[in-house]
């Protein structure tokens, strides 16, 4: 049950999730969540369809009674409209409408230059007289056919004001009190959205777009299309109180964002099959940032890395990689573009990166990194620390004494390809001259802390590899682990050919972590985990080179309940407890 609600309200609600067709709502036809960020402000809506007008105001109507905020239901041009509460509902013959949002916040520049700008003859006159001392500026006639003119009442009411009060009258020309008409801006604004999609007001549909013909056309239980340019840009509406400078730097992201998400658009498919739950996502358009991808995204996986993986108790790995090249030069283009629509940059922003390319040597530095790095979780490990302690005898004389203390920890490996070794050695001896890392011949060992843990550094073939796994460095540095030992066939060709490869066992976590100190002293992680591990049985991502489509799928123990409902179970164990909410 929800919190806060009476049992009246409870019923209520419980029947319209339950059968909603008893308060005239279809729910055999699809319901739409919106959300569109302009000039304007943020607004969302919830768009559902109805096949008796009549039942769901009766529905309306007995909410207002019941939450004791009994709004008038106004008729509108075609649909009527009740606000209730903090949001506003409207509905026609055909469509329902839950809407909510917040106005942009009014542009003022409250930066005054030294020099007075303005033409006082171009403003209306104010009630108002200024003090006589005031009116011993040459450069303001104006002021002082404001005196003449003002009644002897106002005159004592400005006489007895304080004299900051006179200055603000002088030097702005216009009110300074913001604060009555927002209220009636944001009312405006928001049933201004619910009257625009009731009524269809728009400049173009978004049916008129292919590329979301094509995405919605597309199987799924739930689908999601976000406009990249409107959701980058949703933080950027608070800065015009900043002045000149807030305005400058609004003016300079919003060139930036529009050079790089126009005609971006992400699209995502959430699918509940038997056993699993799948959420596929997709960068789909014609803008600067699809094309600056892809050329990222070119790049090969470095089969020497598949070696060192251990995969008998795997317990997960990411990698992912991309063209550095591509992916800077990409960026610097757009950014320079951006920058040199701006007048107050003009080409100084190019310039400044000519200068940049003299000191710095780009291809010196895309040859270092190749832009390709894999974190690998490969079982479990243990470590022996040495622990002080004292005892006592019967005189409670203490007596000093040293044991060891075995701990289990999980084994991890990072590996990172490498282009030019020269360059990279230069860095691995500035981390000697630290003492940050200490050669061992072949390889570096990196000192650990107090928990008795050892981390072990090394190149090898264009491949850096950072492990706490001694075994592996000393012994397998060369040959890598056994052929047999190595990932399997499935990870191994997810790696291939994705950009982006993500896998995780859960139940190999779930069993690696009873052996761990996390486990006993009940950490965060332990208990999470402990929620879940009867429900989920692995979680993978993947990213594809070409089509930059994502698919993440969530594996589950039941392979023949629909995933919807074991989902639900894991927000209810975990997210809800979590954040204090009462479960479901």
């Amino acid at each position: 049950m929800v919190k806060g609600l009476d049992s009246l309200q409870q019923e209520e609600y419980y029947n319209l999730l339950t059968n909603p067709e008893t308060y005239g709502i279809n729910s055999k036809q699809s319901i739409h969540l919106l959300g569109r960020n302009n000039g304007e402000g943020s607004f969302y809506a919830l768009m559902f369809p109805l096949f008796n007008a009549s039942l769901f105001e009766e529905f309306v109507a007995r909410q207002a009674i019941i939450t004791d905020q009994p709004g008038e239901i106004m008729e509108m041009e075609g649909y009527k409209l009740v606000q209730m509460g903090g949001y506003y509902l409207g509905w026609n013959e055909t469509i329902g409408v839950i809407a909510d949002g917040e106005a942009a916040a009014p542009q003022y520049d409250f930066t005054f230059p030294e020099e007075n700008p303005y033409d006082y003859e171009e403003y209306p006159t104010y009630d108002e007289e200024v003090p006589t001392e005031e009116i011993a500026v040459e450069e303001a006639p104006v002021i002082e056919e404001v005196v003449e003119e003002v009644a002897p009442v106002e005159e004592e009411m400005i006489i007895e004001a304080p004299v900051e009060e006179e200055d603000i009258v002088i030097e702005a020309p216009y009110p300074m009190d913001y604060t009555e008409e927002e209220p009636y801006t944001e009312t405006e604004a928001v049933t201004g959205w619910v009257d625009e999609l009731l009524n269809r007001y728009f400049d173009q549909s978004l049916t008129s777009n292919p590329d979301y013909l094509a995405a919605a056309a597309k199987p799924a239980d739930a689908h999601l299309w976000v406009d990249y340019r409107q959701f980058m840009s949703m933080g950027q509406g608070g800065m015009g109180g900043f002045g000149a400078q807030g305005m400058a730097a609004l003016g300079g992201a919003n060139q930036l964002i529009d050079q790089m998400y126009k005609d971006v658009f992400l699209t995502m498919t959430l699918n509940f099959n038997q056993g699993a739950l799948e959420l596929q996502s997709q960068m789909v358009g014609s803008g600067k940032m699809i094309e600056v991808m892809k050329n990222a995204y070119d790049a090969k996986f470095n089969k020497k890395m598949w070696k060192y993986v251990d995969g008998r108790e795997l317990l997960g790995y990411y990698s992912v990689r991309f063209d550095v090249e591509d992916l800077v030069e990409g960026f610097k283009e757009i950014f320079l573009s951006a920058m040199a629509d701006m007048p107050m940059f003009g080409n100084s922003f190019s310039k400044v990166t000519d200068v940049l390319g003299i000191i710095i040597d780009e291809d010196a530095l895309y040859d270092l990194f190749k832009g390709d790095i894999m974190v690998a979780m490969t079982g479990v490990r243990q470590s022996e620390t040495p622990v002080t302690s004292y005892e006592y005898d019967e005189n409670f004389n203490p007596s000093q004494v040293e044991k060891i203390v075995k701990k289990q920890f999980p084994e991890f490996l990072v590996m990172t390809s490498y282009g030019n070794e020269e360059n990279m050695m230069k860095l691995i001896r500035l981390a000697e001259s630290f003492n940050v890392a200490i050669s061992m011949g072949s390889y570096y060992q990196i000192p650990g802390g107090t928990d008795g843990q050892e981390y072990f550094l090394a190149l090898k073939d264009g491949v850096l590899l950072f492990t706490n796994d001694g075994a592996l460095i000393q012994e397998d540095l060369d040959s890598g682990v056994a052929a047999s030992s190595r990932l399997g066939k499935m990870h191994r060709k997810n790696l291939r050919k994705n950009v982006q490869s993500m896998f995780w066992d859960v139940q190999a976590t779930w069993n690696a972590l009873q052996q761990t100190d996390a486990a006993a002293t009940g950490g965060e992680m332990a208990e999470a985990m402990e929620k879940v591990q009867d429900k989920l049985d692995s979680i993978s991502m993947l990213t594809s080179r070409k089509s930059l489509r994502t698919s993440l799928t969530l594996d589950l123990m039941d392979k023949e309940s629909n995933a919807l409902e074991q989902v639900l179970y894991l927000i209810n164990q975990v997210v809800l407890e979590a954040a204090g909410l009462k479960r479901i």
